[in-house]
């Protein structure tokens, strides 16, 4: 016997319908418009209905709900048991059935039962449907080889491929990312198009494919082609156009696309966002954040317009928009993107898991990170590295130590990042001793030779506590060469302690191996300012202005009320503004969040702990360095940062 796994107490009222179609057709219908409404759920609960009841169902029936199964990822199961179902009432007989299975263990992630389906049909019992779907599924799979096998039997066997088919095809190659076989596909559309004419989503995906082949020049001139433009061509040029890292033109298309009437959707945002994330241009992607949050764009949304257009998320796409959320310190929209990775079970494996600690650490929230991480059932030191890292930005020393010796409980040995984190957490929290263990350890212990980002931290570690000579000396003592991130380190301690000869030493090495970073040159400047050597400080700003270095503006981004987010750019305290922006806002009870790209200064620090107090607010600021969480006047740094 097999059951279902829903619940069949559902009231239905068919008393309009039941007057004008048989049973059979009236719960086809409606099994239908539930899957094209995008409601897999009520699809599955009125198929459930159906067998309580035993009402007929037959080879129109099946096809539906097995889309249903499709459209939710983690049906697997319910699919399995529909299956059982068609072999035991013999309906495996119609092609329609049979395609619809193999579509569904594909989009459930189970190619292997589909090429089971696949290879126990006759040849004349395969139509083009069969095929293309077959060739789908492993090209989603990965399975490049496998599909590519199919396109040549195929050939050999002449069975001319349907437009569908030959957009499968295209979008395999696309994958592949072969300049050489593109166009040998290319040709292939051609000579099996209607009348020598290539459709617009044919065309589209060509041009798709021939951006992600690196051939920009050529997807531009198929775009160029087009006699109709849909907002599905623009975004794929768009995307073509950043994947190559050709980013002004990606944005003068943007611009010339809206300048024709056509909007941007949620697909091109989509698009634009996930090349913004594979090519690493974080500005890039930061300002489609931005638009989308100016135009109302929602994350349910855009995820929704992604399924209804035939893209299904998985968690690769899931882990690259949870990865923007972590860079740009969107929770809301990172929130979001959990909600919907749990509402449609699309399976969290390790990667996916890892991805949302990080997230929820980089976004200030480390509570949920720790839940997160606590609720795991399976842990690689990718995962323990992340959530060491979290509580390292957090400045949790004490915390972060007791999850490293739950780490060595476990029999994992950390690796290099694993240190690199931990000891972050104590050069934040001010655990110098412990620090200083934990490096001695990871040498005589674990046998691991420290890189310079090891050292690095040991002398912000020493620098920070005002322990400038042993700071100096282990530099002095390092096998390899101190590049500027242990330079900086020292330099930033020397302007903190007020330490004028040693930070003109550590600026002289540094503008020795960078002489264009602002950053250092801001430093010294500062540093001579606190000494009152303004002839010093003049110098520093001449020298900047006469080889056209410029410092970089201070910018903050807030959050507020988890929807609405501002970003103001101004040469001094951008975060007094921002702050000033979620003061007004109507609701006090919720955290202001706000992101600062450069330090947290000492003006601004006590402002936002005198702020927290006056308000009655929590206000958690997120600089270059970590998280501060301010409330009722003080900060979770301790005032140590």
């Amino acid at each position: 016997m097999i059951k279902t796994q829903y619940n069949h107490n559902h009231a239905i009222s068919f008393d309009f319908f039941q007057r004008h179609s048989s049973p059979a057709s009236l719960f086809n219908f409606i099994i239908t418009s539930h899957v094209r409404n995008n409601s897999p759920i009520q699809a599955l609960r009125i198929y459930a209905y159906m067998r309580e009841t035993d009402s007929d169902i037959d080879t129109f029936t099946i096809p539906s709900i097995l889309k249903a199964c499709s459209q939710l990822s983690w049906s697997l199961k319910q699919g399995q048991e529909i299956h059982g179902f068609v072999l035991k009432v013999g309906l495996d007989w119609d092609v329609f059935v049979l395609n619809a299975l193999i579509q569904m263990y594909t989009e459930c992630e189970n190619v292997e039962s589909a090429c089971s389906i696949f290879n126990r049909m006759l040849e004349r019992e395969r139509d083009v449907v069969t095929w293309s779907t077959m060739i789908r599924g492993y090209s989603r799979s990965k399975s490049y080889g496998k599909a590519l096998d199919l396109i040549s039997e195929m050939q050999f066997l002449r069975v001319k491929p349907s437009a569908v088919a030959m957009l499968n095809m295209v979008n395999l190659f696309a994958d592949l990312g072969s300049p050489k076989m593109a166009r040998l596909i290319h040709a292939y559309v051609v000579k099996n198009s209607d009348i020598g004419s290539v459709g617009v989503p044919i065309t589209t995906a060509l041009l798709d494919m021939y951006a992600k082949c690196r051939n920009i020049a050529l997807a531009r001139r198929l775009f160029n082609r087009l006699n109709q433009k849909t907002v599905v061509s623009w975004s794929a040029m768009i995307a073509g156009y950043i994947r190559c890292n050709k980013l002004e033109d990606g944005v003068e298309l943007f611009t010339k696309m809206q300048d024709e009437n056509i909007l941007p959707n949620e697909i091109t945002l989509l698009s634009i966002v996930l090349e913004c994330g594979f090519v690493g241009a974080l500005k890039s992607g930061k300002q489609v954040h931005a638009y989308m949050i100016r135009n109302g764009f929602k994350a349910f949304e855009l995820l929704r317009q992604m399924r209804n257009a035939g893209i299904y998320p998985n968690e690769i796409t899931m882990v690259n928009l949870l990865s923007l959320c972590a860079e740009t310190g969107a929770l809301h929209l990172g929130k979001s993107v959990h909600a919907y990775i749990d509402k449609q079970g699309i399976l969290s494996d390790v990667i996916l898991t890892t991805t949302l600690v990080d997230m929820y650490a980089k976004c200030g929230d480390i509570d949920s990170a720790c839940r997160i991480f606590s609720g795991a059932s399976t842990r690689d030191i990718c995962m323990w590295n992340a959530m060491i890292g979290g509580l390292a930005m957090h400045g949790l020393g004490v915390e972060e130590m007791d999850l490293f010796s739950q780490l060595q409980r476990t029999g994992m040995k950390p690796n290099d990042i694993t240190f690199i984190g931990a000891l972050h957490a104590c050069s934040h929290a001010g655990l110098v001793s412990e620090g200083q263990r934990l490096f001695d350890r990871m040498v005589d212990e674990f046998g691991m030779n420290p890189k310079v980002e090891h050292y690095g931290c040991m002398v912000d570690l020493l620098g920070r506590a005002g322990k400038l000579d042993q700071a100096l000396e282990m530099i002095n003592r390092m096998p390899i060469d101190p590049k500027t991130i242990v330079w900086g380190s020292l330099l930033a301690a020397c302007k903190q302690h007020k330490n004028l000869q040693l930070g003109e030493i550590a600026a002289k090495r540094l503008l020795e191996m960078d002489p264009n970073n602002c950053g250092h040159n801001v430093l010294m400047s500062n540093i001579y300012a606190a000494a009152n050597r303004w002839n010093d400080v003049a110098g520093v700003r001449k020298t900047m202005k006469a080889t056209g270095i410029k410092k970089a503006p201070g910018f903050s981004s807030m959050e507020v009320n988890d929807e609405e987010e501002k970003e103001t750019s101004l040469t001094y305290h951008s975060e007094k503004l921002a702050m000033a922006f979620g003061l007004i806002s109507p609701a006090s009870n919720t955290p202001i969040r706000i992101i600062k790209n450069l330090r947290v200064c000492d003006d601004c620090h006590s402002a936002t702990k005198l702020l927290s107090k006056i308000y009655r607010r929590m206000i958690v600021v997120r600089d270059r360095n970590r998280f501060h969480h301010f409330s009722e006047g003080s900060c979770s740094c301790g005032d140590y940062w």
